[in-house]
């Protein structure tokens, strides 16, 4: 079911305390998948989810079970137009499970014609500064850009959790 804008006040971002930033994180059990087989999986997801992994992932380390890259996905509004949702998605393995960490989001806009470089805003100040109006009611286009945000990110969490859980057999050709 789609999330209603008057819900936006209860759709809070999480927040790392240490770095102040927007940070997405969840441990998912994997059982019966080695440290090795959830990498491949995980790899996999990234080539199949960005079309390159080879453009987006920037540390690749089988061994010790990382993969940590940035990425961006779009996000359209009416108003503004289109969107560079731009994030670092970092995936820790180990035997029997995952950790997948998503930070750093940044919007990007195209620039006005006259501008020739890309505007990017974090995105934790951004909406905490354009959400509201001086009389405290929500803009509703900001408020569809948080909640647009909130899906995307939710979604992305999702697919990864679905493609980590597919059975071992299911993930292997079988010949």
């Amino acid at each position: 079911m789609a999330k209603q804008k008057s819900d936006v006040r209860d759709q809070e971002m999480p927040v790392d305390k240490e770095t102040g930033r927007i940070t997405y994180e969840e441990v998912v059990e994997v059982s019966g998948r080695t440290q090795g087989q959830l990498y491949s999986t995980a790899r996999e997801w990234y080539v199949n989810r960005f079309n390159s992994a080879e453009a987006v992932l920037q540390m690749e380390d089988k061994e010790s079970g990382k993969l940590l890259g940035k990425a961006f996905s779009y996000i359209y509004d009416n108003k503004i137009g289109k969107w560079k949702l731009r994030y670092a998605i970092k995936v820790y393995l180990k035997d029997g499970r995952y950790k997948v960490v998503i930070t750093d989001l940044s919007y990007e806009a195209t620039p006005p014609q006259d501008v020739s470089n890309p505007i990017e805003v974090s995105v934790g100040p951004y909406l905490s500064e354009n959400l509201y109006k001086k009389n405290g009611k929500p803009r509703p286009e900001m408020v569809d850009l948080k909640l647009d945000t909130i899906a995307k990110i939710e979604s992305l969490m999702a697919d990864l959790k679905a493609t980590m859980l597919k059975s071992k057999e299911s993930v292997e050709d079988e010949w």
